[in-house]
């Protein structure tokens, strides 16, 4: 049945058919699809289809991707295409799809006929080759989409940069303007979005920089500058830019900030035409950069200071060890000369000892100060009592006080000693009160005196503490010189080297100890009229030592005469010394030259016939401790009950222990005290032989 619009639709096929691929009518009233215009393969796919609903199917899996055949079928629905087409202003529908020969193609949907109720009754599907259209519109898309991800992405750089820089830039340097990419706020007063360059320079420079700075930052903004710097020739894939630091002066307040001018493009002739200029506050960066200068040219000055003084140290040590070996090479000399003057030959004899002896202080005094300096100072704690200590002292000092002429008083604190048994380290607090009296012995005056105190302060359950006092009424010391007292190498006078015969490192390292005991040291002097040190140092108490009754007293030592010791010693001078002195005490020596032979030695004897063995430590071939862990180990009787004392030049706390760790009696330090060494083995031997 035909309508009045029915007379303008049958040309539409013929004017058509050249645009075309397909042309179908489908009917809705019977589901009827009928080919207008199509190619004879196209045409036989849809005649042989039952109905429309078949035929678009059959031509969706011939021409279309799996992917879009349903919104293919979708498009051609029906049941929803009255609807949908009513829906639309434009009346009529298309549908852009990806054949599977590469095409794109355009199947636009129109209405046809009306029923006599008004509603549809047939509709035109056109399908044609829209692949031009699609491509050109798809290129504008993307460039759409690459210009908007352009933009975004300059926004986002934009955002990063402030960030950083608080002011930037775009500048055209041929043409001398610029256009501000973002402004700090109170940067805006002097600075407009656009304008001269060389202006806004001025202006900035005038407003905001120092005036010490303003020149260079001048300078490096003049075009011809920022062309020079980034041209083609300096640039590389690593630098493409410049900084100046300056300072500026902000809401009263000095701040460091860099500028930064990068090149964006070059002109013709390779220099830079357009930068970027952005200005960053550097002042966190610039004052730790000027903190750590700082610090290099302090370190740089101790590390000068320390050549300096290790030049010194040199110098002092060479001066004073060379003075008492060129001592002793005199007195052999002189001696040497009167063979047959037994009174030359004894104040020869008395004077090489003196300097002996303080060639052996030196030794001491210079490795306890390595030690103390370079950190590796270790300290041995172990029980002892305070009294016998102090009287041990006390016998030494006063001994010497009486040869030089001195009264040594001793103070009556006795009473405030309420705690004797002690933990801490009884060698270093001796040193430490034999370096105070003998700095008192020496620094006095002719028939001077000589005072020394101990009480004990205070107490806890677990602590005591002890102070010492040693005063004297000598030649004192300055004000300026307690300034650097315990500084190593520290004398007063010039010539305290020869007249009183110190090294200058007394001080320092009695300061060391006490420090490392947990106590301090001070001083007080007055120049002509003496010195009063005192230390005060807290020891742990003893709680279970157990002394023996002071009215049963440990009987005297046994002679050592008769004894058999095996002496280990790889050195001849010392073998010869030691073999002497044990000789001396009636006592017979074997000897072996390393702890490998001792071992061997010890195990030729049967059990009991060596009473005891001094170890050298440090030898070739197998060591002291490795000699005495060898025989501890051994499966024989007195194996673990044969005294071992070390005889050693080793004289630090940490040998001691290290001795005693391997399984060592005792410990004697070279050079060899004839006293000592008898002491030592009357203590170690006796006990076992009883």
């Amino acid at each position: 049945m035909s309508t009045p619009q029915d007379a303008a639709y049958p040309p539409l096929s013929e004017s058509l058919r050249n645009v075309y691929l397909l042309q179908v009518r489908l009917t809705l009233t019977d589901t009827r699809m009928q080919v207008l215009q199509a190619k004879p393969a196209v045409r036989a796919l849809i005649e042989a289809a039952p109905d429309t609903a078949a035929g678009i199917h059959a031509l969706a899996e011939a021409f279309v991707p799996e992917e879009s055949r349903k919104a293919c079928e979708d498009f051609s629905d029906l049941g929803t295409l009255p609807q949908r087409l009513a829906e639309n202003p434009e009346h009529y529908l298309t549908f852009v799809f990806h054949a599977l020969d590469g095409r794109f193609l355009l199947a636009t949907t129109l209405p046809e006929t009306t029923a006599p109720d008004g509603s549809l009754a047939s509709v035109l599907i056109l399908v044609r080759d829209a692949t031009p259209q699609v491509t050109e519109r798809h290129i504008a898309q993307e460039n759409l989409v690459h210009a908007y991800a352009q933009l975004e992405e300059s926004v986002n750089i934009l955002h990063s940069l402030q960030n950083i820089y608080f002011t930037g830039f775009y500048v055209d340097i041929p043409a001398n303007r610029y256009k501000a990419l973002f402004i700090a706020p109170w940067l805006t007063a002097v600075t407009p979005q656009e304008g001269r360059f060389s202006s806004l320079v001025q202006a900035y420079l005038n407003s905001y920089v120092v005036p010490e700075d303003r020149a260079e930052l001048s300078s490096k903004l003049t075009a011809a500058y920022i062309r020079s710097s980034l041209q083609r020739e300096n640039l590389s894939l690593v630098r493409q830019s410049f900084n100046v630091d300056y300072r500026s002066i902000r809401f009263g307040q000095e701040r460091w900030c860099r500028l930064s001018v990068i090149a964006v493009d070059l002109d013709e002739t390779g220099c830079a035409h357009h930068v970027l200029a952005v200005l960053e506050d550097i002042t966190e960066y610039k004052s730790h950069e000027l903190e750590q200068q700082r610090q290099l040219e302090a370190a740089a000055r101790e590390a000068q200071q320390a050549n300096a003084a290790k030049t010194e140290f040199l110098h002092r040590i060479s001066h004073d060890i060379r003075t008492p070996i060129n001592g002793i090479q005199g007195m052999l000399r002189i001696a040497d000369y009167y063979p047959d003057d037994p009174v030359r030959q004894q104040q020869c004899r008395d004077k090489i000892r003196s300097a002996s002896g303080y060639l052996l202080d030196l030794v001491n005094d210079v490795l306890n100060m390595s030690k103390l300096e370079s950190g590796t100072f270790t300290m041995e704690l172990q029980p002892f009592v305070m009294d016998e200590l102090l009287n041990q002292i006390n016998s030494i000092a006063e001994t010497q006080a009486v040869e030089k002429g001195l009264r040594y008083i001793l103070g009556k604190n006795g009473s405030t000693r309420v705690h004797q048994d002690l933990i801490g380290s009884p060698l270093y607090l001796r040193q430490i009160l034999l370096n105070l009296s003998t700095n008192a012995l020496k620094y006095n005056k002719p028939n001077g005196w000589i005072r020394v105190e101990c009480r004990e302060l205070s107490a806890t359950r677990d602590t005591a503490l002890y102070e010492f006092v040693c005063a004297d009424g000598g030649i004192g010391m300055s004000m300026d010189f307690q300034k650097k007292m315990f500084e190593p190498f520290s004398q007063e006078r010039q010539d305290a080297r020869t007249s009183y015969n110190g090294t200058g490192l007394g001080l320092a390292i009695t300061k060391g100890l006490v420090e490392k005991m947990g106590g301090r040291i001070t001083v007080k002097s007055e120049k002509g009229k003496g010195t009063a040190f005192t230390v005060r140092i807290p020891f742990a108490i003893d709680h279970t030592a157990h002394r023996p009754d002071a009215g049963h007293p440990a009987a005297p030592a046994g002679s050592l005469k008769g004894l058999r010791v095996l002496l280990v010693e790889d050195n001849d001078l010392n073998a010869e010394v030691a073999q002497f002195l044990l000789e001396q005490e009636g006592m017979t020596v074997e000897l072996a030259r390393n702890g490998q032979l001792a071992v061997k030695a010890f195990e030729a004897h049967a059990p009991g016939e060596l009473d005891g063995i001094l170890m050298d430590i440090m030898m070739p071939v197998m060591d002291g401790y490795a000699a005495t862990r060898a025989i501890r180990l051994l499966p024989r009787p007195d194996a673990r009950t044969i005294p071992i004392l070390a005889m050693t030049a080793n004289a630090f706390e940490e040998d001691i222990a290290a001795a005693r760790a391997a399984g060592m009696n005792a410990h004697l330090t070279k050079p060899l005290d004839p006293q000592k060494l008898a002491a030592a083995l009357q203590t170690a031997i006796h006990p076992k032989k009883s």
